[in-house]
This record gives C-alpha cells, sequence and structure tokens, in this order.
C-alpha cells in the first residue's frame, strides 16, 4: 500500500478533479459516508449515543458536515461545532455547511473564537462519541491557541473519538513530537496513509486505522514518484504459497552462514536455525574448526565447514581461499553473524567481497568491517543486502545514531541508491530500501525484539527466502526482502503474545516462523 504525504495527496486529488473528472464534492461525500459506516460498525447502538462532530474551517471540515447530514438521514443528531467564523469556510466545505444548516433540528454551534468558546462553558464530557474534523492533514506547525484548547478538551473528555483522515495536531507527511495532538481511539485515513501515521509513536494517537477508498483510481497512486510503502499480509501471499508436491531439497536453496568466532558462536548458528526454520533446503556454517561442535550440538540439522582462524579464533584472510570454494556450490551467502570485528576480520571481509560469484546478505560483524572502507561495496558484482541497526548505519554513513533516526527513511533510501544495494534498517517500523528508490515501512514486530540475536533470525529468513529465487529479478528480491522482514517482525509479535515483551529472547522468534507463516496464508 503506498503511503503519501500531504503535498502528493493534494497533487492526486487534483488528477482524480481534473483529469479523472470526479468533482471534489463527491470526494468530500464519498469521505463522509464512509466515516458514517464506520461509526455505525463500531457502535452498536449510535442513535442511543450523544455524538459532538467538532468541525474546523477546511476540507478536513467539511468531511465533518458530511457525517452530521449522514446520521442525520439515520435519524441521528449530533451536536456540530464550528471552530471558526462563517466566512472563512469556503468551497466545497461551505456548500455542506450551508445543507446542514436548512435542518432545522440538527444543531450547528458556531464558535469562531476562544472568547465565545470559553463563554459558551463548552464541555465534552457529557458525550459518548466525538467526531475530530478539526486540522486535517495540512498542519505545518503545532497546534497552538484556541485548537490546542479545544484538543486537549477532547482528550480530557471519557467519549470515544474518531479523527477524520488524521488526529487533529498530528503531522501527516512525518512522525514529530507534538504537545498538543487528539488521542484517537479511531483514525479513518482517505485513499492511503500518511507517513505521520505510520512513523515513530504516531500509534499512540491513531489507534484503529481504517483506510478507505473515496474516488481515486490506483492508477493515480502507483508511480515511481511515490516512493514509500506500507507492507501488507495480501501482499505477500505469493511467497507463502504450499509448495508443490514433486519437489526436494534442492530446489530451495544452498545457504552458506560464515561467522561464528569466540565467543559469538550463537549468532551463526541461530542465523542458520532460522534458515531452516524459513524453509532453506541445505545450510552449511562455516567457522572456526574449534568451534564446530557447539554449532550442531542441538541441531544436527545445520552441516559445517571449517575456516582458517588465528589463536584467538577469529576468521583472518587465510580464509579467504576455502570461503571462496565454499561458494561455489552454494546459492546465497549470509556474511557476519558472530564474525568479530577487529583487524582481521576486517581484513577478512574486505577480501572477501570483492570476490564474490553469489548473492550476499551482510550483518552484524560484517557490516561494521564494510564501514571501515564502503568503497569495498562498489565492487561487488553480485545482488547484495546490507541489514544495519541503527548504530551500524550510523558507521556506514559516518554519521550519529541519532541522525540515523530522525529520518530513517531517506537515509536508508540514500544508502541503497548510492551504492547499488538492498538494505534493510532494522528497528521500529523496519525500512526496507532497494535501488531504485522504492522504500517499504514494516507494519510488525515490538519493543521485546530489542535483544541479542533477534537480527541474526532475521538474517536466517531473508537468507532462506532469497537463495530460492530468480537472482536477476528485482522484483523477486523485494518480494522477498519484504516478506522476511514482515514474517521476522510477526514471529515476534506472536512470542511476545506468548511469553511478553520483556521475556522475549531471539530463540523464540525462531520457534514462531511456522505460526507467522500460518497466519500470514490464512489472512
Amino acid at each position: 500500500m503506498k503511503l503519501l504525504t500531504a503535498g502528493q495527496m493534494r497533487e492526486v486529488d487534483r488528477k482524480t478533479i481534473q483529469e479523472i473528472g470526479v468533482p471534489g464534492i463527491v470526494l468530500m461525500e464519498n469521505a463522509g459516508i464512509h466515516v458514517t459506516q464506520i461509526l455505525e460498525e463500531h457502535f452498536e447502538t449510535l442513535e442511543a449515543l450523544r455524538i459532538a462532530i467538532i468541525c474546523g474551517c477546511g476540507n478536513n471540515g467539511g468531511d465533518g458536515f458530511v457525517v452530521a447530514r449522514q446520521l442525520y438521514m439515520r435519524g441521528i443528531l449530533p451536536d456540530v461545532f464550528v471552530l471558526c467564523a462563517e466566512d472563512k469556510i469556503r468551497g466545497n466545505a461551505a456548500t455542506n455547511l450551508n445543507i446542514i444548516k436548512n435542518f432545522p433540528e440538527l444543531p450547528v454551534i458556531m464558535v469562531p473564537d476562544e472568547r465565545t468558546y470559553k463563554r459558551m462553558g463548552i464541555s465534552f464530557d457529557s458525550y459518548q462519541v466525538v467526531v475530530d474534523a478539526i486540522l486535517g492533514t495540512g498542519l505545518h506547525q503545532p497546534a497552538e491557541g484556541y485548537f490546542a484548547r479545544v484538543i486537549e478538551d477532547i482528550n480530557r473528555s471519557p467519549a470515544s473519538v474518531l479523527s477524520v483522515d488524521i488526529p487533529s495536531g498530528l503531522f501527516a507527511d512525518e512522525y514529530r513530537p507534538v504537545e498538543t495532538a487528539v488521542y484517537a481511539d479511531i483514525t479513518v485515513t482517505f485513499t492511503t496513509p500518511k507517513p505521520g501515521l505510520i512513523l515513530g509513536d504516531s500509534y499512540a494517537f491513531v489507534g484503529t486505522m481504517y483506510t478507505v477508498n473515496i474516488g481515486t483510481p490506483d492508477s493515480l497512486l502507483h508511480i515511481d514518484d511515490h516512493y514509500l510503502n506500507l507492507t501488507e499480509d495480501e501482499d505477500l501471499k505469493p511467497f507463502f504459497m504450499p509448495r508443490k508436491r514433486d519437489t526436494h531439497k534442492g530446489n530451495y536453496g544452498h545457504l552458506l552462514v560464515v561467522g561464528g568466532a569466540r565467543g559469538k558462536t550463537g549468532a551463526a548458528k541461530m542465523t542458520g536455525m532460522a534458515a531452516l526454520r524459513s524453509g532453506a533446503g541445505l545450510v552449511t556454517v562455516a567457522l572456526p574448526e574449534r568451534y564446530m561442535g557447539q554449532v550442531i550440538s542441538d541441531c544436527a540439522e545445520l552441516m559445517t565447514e571449517p575456516l582458517a582462524a588465528d589463536e584467538e579464533g577469529f576468521l583472518t584472510a587465510a580464509a579467504l581461499p576455502g570461503a571462496v570454494e565454499l561458494l561455489r556450490q552454494r546459492d546465497l551467502l549470509v556474511l557476519g553473524p558472530g564474525l568479530g570485528a577487529g583487524p582481521q576480520s576486517v581484513e577478512f571481509v574486505q577480501g572477501l567481497v570483492p570476490q564474490l560469484d553469489v548473492p550476499v546478505i551482510i550483518d552484524a560483524d560484517a557490516l561494521n568491517c564494510v564501514a571501515e572502507d564502503t568503497a569495498v561495496l562498489n565492487k561487488l558484482t553480485v545482488p547484495a543486502v546490507l541489514t544495519p541497526h541503527p548504530g551500524e548505519m550510523a558507521r556506514l554513513m559516518h554519521c550519529t545514531t541519532g541522525e540515523v533516526q530522525e529520518n530513517r527513511e531517506e537515509v536508508a533510501r540514500e544508502f541503497s541508491q548510492n551504492f547499488g544495494v538492498y538494505l534493510i534498517l532494522k528497528g521500529y517500523r523496519t525500512v526496507f530500501a532497494e535501488p531504485s528508490g522504492q522504500v517499504w515501512i514494516n507494519p510488525t514486530g515490538n519493543s521485546g525484539m530489542a535483544t541479542a540475536g533477534t537480527g541474526d533470525v532475521l538474517s536466517g529468513i531473508l537468507g532462506a527466502f532469497c537463495a530460492r529465487i530468480n537472482h536477476q529479478n528485482r522484483d523477486a528480491w523485494i518480494l522477498a526482502a519484504v516478506a522476511a522482514t514482515y514474517l521476522h517482525g510477526l514471529a515476534g509479535d506472536l512470542a511476545a503474545e506468548a511469553f511478553t515483551e520483556e521475556a522475549l529472547v531471539a530463540r523464540d522468534l525462531i520457534n514462531f516462523i511456522h505460526t507467522g507463516i500460518q497466519q500470514i496464508r490464512e489472512s
């Protein structure tokens, strides 16, 4: 599903009206109808409840006027509060205000300023439902003054709140911490979600979100300039179709995991186990010989191969010939889980990357080795996926973690385009970027996954998925990466439900991969 900024949405609306020929008042009507229908779905005895519809002077308020009329036509009389002077309401919003003013039984209360608001002693405490149609997506600065006062009063009331398009006080294009915004129980957004509804801590304000089509054709949404996407489980179904009966392990790829140095053998082991649970046909873990027994101690399905290591138990440049030889019979490499990031590891990674003739997932310690000289990525001749967390991304970009977190989507997109690699920037709302500039936001996952080893599990799932695709097919890479990221977060959500977020450990994710796959298939 596309995510459109306020500016992009205005342009889509303009084309819908001017080029497609759908009148703007029809779009507003459709918006109000959808909001009313969702109110009916959520409140079985809507006609018995006191409802306040609070409207601003723009199109968001116009949507609220349509909701009022739709409720009136169902025999329900909400109180409509208009937070501006009537002469400031124009266009389609003014038309819909004039209509409801002609219904003598429908209370339309003009409250043009804060002084009038105070004088009238308006309170929302006696309402069971409040419809927030105040500010909409055009907000460019924090809500203050009169509007902030009303928003605070809404939040203090016991009413259930439905926000029209976006909770008033949030910014449509990004999530920025705000002092004052509506805490909605339900948000009904139009055509596509806005980035500000998805990113950061917006979930605290948005509640349950519905996205409804108000008459815009898909052809206006799916263009290259609209590069932000939100992953939905239905997008992934092609990747999770049941296997054909006439098949064998060779159809599902042979994955090589290289890492597992001293003290970090478990990282490589978990990557291999996650890959097997995610459908890989064969998985080999290559690591210092002295640690091979630790890998297969309770996972006999994993194969192991020794690579040259120093006395401290870390792979060195002497391991390069062995690693290159192993790759001749493998479909994909996962490089980095438990590798170590000392000088010997840097030399190994910097020497191996230019020699690769199979696709690679670069993760964990290998990312820090690449960060020593990112120019090595320009020597890649095969598809590559990098999977940094924010700290690793900061090292790759030679900036601070805070700078990465301030604009995760743009940072991931810039790096992906500059180096021609696929990139998964882990964290809350994990971001996937691909070299043509498209970006996907992943909706699954939780704070319990902020624990050691969960990134290694992602690498295993991703490795299993990428090992079995057509490596020349860009769309296949995108689907594999998006599907792996979604399943990884979903497994984490299922594990958190079972064990709580605080008690979750990385191995729990592996144990819920199968349940996640079943849920996607059944969704």
